[in-house]
């Protein structure tokens, strides 16, 4: 813009002194050498343009110069309107991760209030981080956790893409560990680049001030060094939020467990049995799943005790517990509901399919053979009540009231078999 401005008021003071040199050797021509003597008035017509050539350059410099404050003031509003945009982009990418991280908090929520495997939750935990930072193929994330006993730190789960490594699968595994240490140790967040875009991330997990384990993520960043330095700030504030949900049933992993587990069975307890039966209740009404209870309750369990003693039916029961979680799917949750008996979920589960788990189960049990106290061999029987939820039911105690009125029924016409609720 300023090279166009310089070559106008060039051209505007140049044309008068041309037009002006032009005059003058026109009339000194005519005035000395008489060459040009019928063109005298030629200078004169010489003079005259010289002064519109004057007149209209200075106006060209005039209007130029308007123009040019216009554009500068143009020029001024754009830029502005575009830093407006850049921040509100931004804040509208900054809304957009918090409300993915939120959406993330809320899944791990769900899932260390609906399950006490800790590999289970460990699994989710970082499914859901590699999600929010971009699940790329590329992608790692290792959690190491504090182990109480020698109090060193060790790989709980490892993520590698889309999989998750846990257990045996994880030890063969190789797991890089570079800065894990000094994380641990410092109790602050680092980054290193490596690389073009590559970002490894180290950040510690704490309760209450105390050092609970680290997270060590490599991922990629494909942004200038300034769009990458935001969003390794904004990665940072958000984990805080994000791993809070979870730090806690990670630190302490067997008051959890106390809390839903029933001592003696192995099975979940009757308090945790509601709450997860409300889960898959509002799950069925929002996906139109099919879902299935049963109820079950071991034969004339009163007797056994009379007769054998109260040692030998926690034998019993325990036995039983056992059989139970053994012939369940993975996805399947068993409940010690009270005294001798068990409730059972199954989740994507039809009626049908119900009526052969259960009578799976009534088979195992009646050809296992328990020992009592002293010795002795016993065997035992089991009744079933079958019901699977249906949107008639006003809600989950009606499930409950539909497969005990079923269990009753399988006792009153003659145990060691199960029913199914009308």
């Amino acid at each position: 813009m300023k090279s166009d401005k310089s070559f106008v008021m060039t051209v505007a003071y140049i044309m008068p002194l041309l037009t002006l040199a032009c005059a003058a050797g026109i009339f000194f021509s005519a005035k000395y050498h008489k060459q040009f003597t019928d063109l005298e008035v030629l200078p004169i017509l010489f003079f005259m343009l010289s002064c519109m050539s004057c007149l209209i350059a200075l106006v060209a410099v005039a209007l130029y110069d308007n123009a040019d404050k216009k554009h500068e003031a143009i020029s001024k509003d754009f830029e502005q309107l575009k830093f407006k945009e850049s921040v509100m982009s931004a804040k509208s990418k900054d809304d957009e991760f918090m409300k993915e991280s939120l959406s993330a908090i809320r899944e791990i929520a769900n899932k260390i209030n609906n399950d006490i495997d800790m590999d289970s939750i460990n699994s989710e935990v970082l499914k859901q981080l590699a999600g929010l930072l971009g699940s790329k193929d590329e992608q790692e994330i290792t959690m190491y956790l504090l182990d109480e006993l020698n109090g060193e730190l060790q790989p709980k789960a490892h993520l590698i893409g889309n999989t998750v490594y846990l257990g045996e699968a994880l030890r063969k595994t190789s797991i890089d560990r570079t800065g894990v240490a000094e994380a641990f140790e410092s109790c602050k967040t680092t980054f290193a680049a490596r690389g073009k875009d590559e970002v490894v991330i180290i950040f510690p997990l704490s309760v209450a001030g105390r050092i609970a384990g680290v997270l060590r993520i490599k991922t990629y960043h494909d942004g200038t060094s300034s769009e990458k330095e935001d969003w390794l700030k904004l990665i940072e504030t958000h984990l805080r939020s994000f791993t809070s949900v979870f730090s806690l049933a990670i630190r302490t992993p067997d008051f959890y467990i106390k809390a839903v587990i029933d001592a003696l069975t192995g099975l979940y307890t009757k308090r945790h049995f509601y709450n997860q039966l409300s889960y898959w209740v509002s799950a069925a009404k929002r996906n139109q799943e099919p879902f299935c209870l049963i109820m079950l309750d071991i034969d004339h369990f009163k007797k056994i005790n009379d007769t054998y003693g109260h040692l030998t039916g926690d034998i019993v029961l325990k036995g039983v517990g056992d059989i139970v979680l053994k012939s369940l799917r993975s996805t399947s949750q068993a409940f010690r509901y009270g005294g001798e008996e068990i409730a059972i979920i199954l989740p994507s589960t039809t009626a049908a399919e119900a009526e052969v788990a259960a009578e799976r189960l009534r088979k195992k049990m009646e050809k296992t053979s328990f020992e009592s106290e002293s010795g002795k061999a016993l065997k035992i029987t089991i009744s079933l009540g079958l019901a699977e939820w249906s949107e008639s039911m006003a809600d989950e105690k009606a499930l409950v009231a539909s497969a005990d009125k079923a269990l009753y029924k399988a006792k009153e016409t003659g145990r060691n078999k199960y029913c199914i609720s009308n």
